[in-house]
């Protein structure tokens, strides 16, 4: 499957230090592992929503990359 990111989504990813390649066909399994890993980044964000604005933003984008991941999981 084919998992079509903006350039500020590709971003998040890399500032997490999370390999995205663009324009590759993932199994399902590869998605999955992705969609953990953007996960887990937001479970962090979302453990610090209180203490400042950053994170909250943080947690909503990567909240909103997620679901987009598993969208594209789901169409599968």
């Amino acid at each position: 499957m084919y998992i079509k990111l903006t350039d500020a989504e590709k971003n998040l990813l890399k500032n997490k230090n999370i390999n995205f390649e663009d324009e590759r066909d993932f199994s399902e399994e590869e998605a999955e592992e992705l969609l953990d890993k953007v996960r887990d980044v937001e479970i962090y964000y979302s453990q610090r929503v209180g203490t400042d604005g950053t994170s909250i933003r943080l947690y909503k984008e990567y909240g909103n990359l997620a679901d987009k991941i598993q969208d594209a999981i789901d169409e599968n």
